[in-house]
């Protein structure tokens, strides 16, 4: 095949040389009319992306390409690209698998969705409603109609299409590969590329426009049309630096016409061509038509949404895991056109028994709160009996007027002190001025979360854990310094659950890592992130504990921290 179309390419290389020699100067520009009519034609052209959903609902862009509208101008709810550009191959699903820690392979453990660019990160979903992978084009069906953006026309008729004629390849500067940062594209980013139809042939069976516009990854699926802007051809593929090939668009409007799919034709009609409809009556396709509207997905629909916003970091985990990888499953049944009934029924069902069985974590047990409240009842009753009963034994003993006594006692302060008397009443009196006796504990709160408990046996409990001095991480980008002064300090992007909140990159997980002060020792744990975690350029696999050294360069996704302790 590759050999016969470099001799394809080579053998119009020349023709095209001589036509080029002797056609008139002005023959390869488009006029006016036909200028401004293609530079419409870009309104009809839309982004189209492959997304993979994972289970905290984040959308992730795999791969991407052109498509274009068909319909009327009621509103269009089809669109025309690339088989490819909607189906993974093997390189692109194992590049996945490594990237995101899912086995792409295996389409039941996925959520893939497609989704149709409206104005930047604006995305309506749609379904493959058919597809050749032979021709390599997909006819998609949106969710719901796009209104402002008009429907390209097509011009079907082979016998328009004339060698030496202008035609257009329209498409987006770049390819959407899986990278970080997905580009979005509007109407106004869309490419023309001029060329010149070199012949109409047939490779296996399979009618192509061999023309010279070039032809580049980004403009894959998008339209080929002429000067008055219809399309005569889908951009497909390219065989050399000087000729590319696009399918003749009468290849697809023959299954458009088969499934009686409307779209506009260049001569006006804005349905599938009279004259076949009668041959195709039986219409294959269609008895499927009625079985959509008695697909009821409200029920799935409203579950799914209040089940993606609710906050599981109450719920044990193993309830909560349960909870999600049914939330999983139901999106996978809401955005799968060709589940049944019983498919979305079941999926109802899984969701509302995970909900119904998700169990709260277990907090501080009601009877102990009981137990350690009786207990400080009964100190504080100790301690007045003491107390009263000191009072009680100061009053009783009589005064001593004559003789030289020495008093020792312990103030709060734990240090002693030694009082004599001379006679008299001007010594130590037995009216109780000491504050605290050996035999009496005071309780003091030290300031800083810690409880001491001081008494005769200068006893110390010190309660908390916390670091002694604080670490800090830097922030590479700002030079912030965030001062860790917690037992466990949680980094990510849902403030109500960390206490380093990162609001400014997306690419953050909600809890991404947690660092432990523990045996004046720092641990960083990577939480489960979508994007990793990094410490000394080595990624830390999910639930892994590494301990941190001064100076260690900590990278959470792309957010790069230095450690100081």
């Amino acid at each position: 095949m590759m050999r016969m179309k470099k001799r394809i390419a080579g053998f119009m290389a020349a023709l095209f040389l001589a036509v080029t020699m002797v056609m008139p100067a002005g023959a390869a520009q488009s006029s006016m009319d036909g200028s401004e009519a293609v530079n419409n034609a870009r309104n009809g052209v839309l982004q189209v992306n492959l997304t993979y959903v994972d289970r905290n609902s984040e959308a992730h862009v795999i791969q991407g390409g052109t498509g274009f509208l068909i319909g009327d101008e009621a509103g269009a709810e089809y669109m025309i690209t690339n088989a490819h550009v909607v189906n993974m191959d093997d390189e692109v699903k194992n590049a996945a698998s490594e990237l995101f820690g899912v086995d792409f392979n295996n389409p039941s453990s996925i959520n893939m969705q497609i989704q149709v660019v409206v104005k930047r990160d604006v995305v309506i979903n749609a379904t493959i409603v058919n597809q050749s992978a032979d021709m390599d084009f997909a006819i998609l069906r949106l969710e719901q109609a796009i209104y402002d953006r008009t429907p390209l026309s097509i011009d079907d008729d082979d016998n328009d299409l004339v060698e030496t004629m202008d035609v257009y390849a329209l498409g987006f500067p770049t390819a959407i590969e899986l990278v970080e940062d997905t580009p979005f594209y509007v109407s106004s980013d869309v490419n023309i590329i001029n060329g010149i139809v070199s012949t109409k042939t047939s490779i296996d069976g399979i009618k192509y426009i061999r023309h010279g516009a070039t032809m580049t990854e980004g403009n894959s699926g998008g339209p080929l049309v002429n000067s008055n802007g219809a399309v005569v051809g889908v951009n497909t593929l390219g065989v050399d630096s000087t000729y590319f090939y696009s399918l003749q668009i009468s290849e697809v409007t023959s299954v458009l016409n088969a499934l009686g799919i409307t779209y506009t034709s260049a001569a006006g009609n804005t349905e599938a061509p009279a004259e076949e409809q009668p041959q195709e009556t039986e219409e294959p396709a269609l008895p499927e038509e009625p079985e959509v509207p008695q697909i009821d997905k409200t029920a799935l629909s409203a579950l799914v949404t209040e089940a993606a916003a609710m906050d599981l970091s109450g719920y044990d985990d193993a309830s909560a895991e349960t909870f999600s990888s049914a939330l999983a499953d139901g999106q996978i049944a809401l955005n799968n056109a060709s589940a049944t009934q019983a498919d979305i029924d079941a999926a109802v069902s899984k969701i509302t028994e995970a909900k119904n069985n998700l169990t709260e974590k277990a907090g501080v047990p009601m009877g102990l709160i009981l137990a350690a409240a009786a207990a400080i009842v009964v100190v504080i009753i100790l301690i007045l009996v003491v107390v009263m009963g000191r009072k009680r034994k100061s009053a009783a003993e009589p005064d001593y007027s004559s003789g030289q006594q020495s008093r020792t006692y312990t103030a709060a302060s734990g240090g002693q002190q030694n009082r004599s008397n001379s006679g008299g009443q001007s010594g130590f009196s037995g009216s109780g001025s000491v504050s605290s006796g050996s035999g009496e504990t005071s309780i003091l709160d030290s300031g800083d979360g810690a409880t001491s408990l001081l008494g005769a046996g200068e006893t110390s409990i010190l309660g908390g854990g916390a670091p002694a001095a604080a670490a800090t991480l830097v922030r590479t980008k700002n030079g912030e310094q965030i001062q860790i002064r917690k037992q466990l300090f949680k980094i990510g992007k849902e403030r109500v659950k960390v206490d380093y909140c990162i609001t400014d990159n997306s690419t953050i997980s909600r809890v991404h890592v947690q660092i432990t002060y523990r045996n004046n020792e720092y641990y960083i744990t990577d939480m489960k992130s979508t994007n990793f975690t990094y410490v000394n350029g080595n990624k830390l696999a999910a639930n892994q504990e590494l301990k941190l050294r001064n100076g260690d360069k900590i990278k959470l996704s792309d957010e790069e921290f230095e450690f100081r302790c």
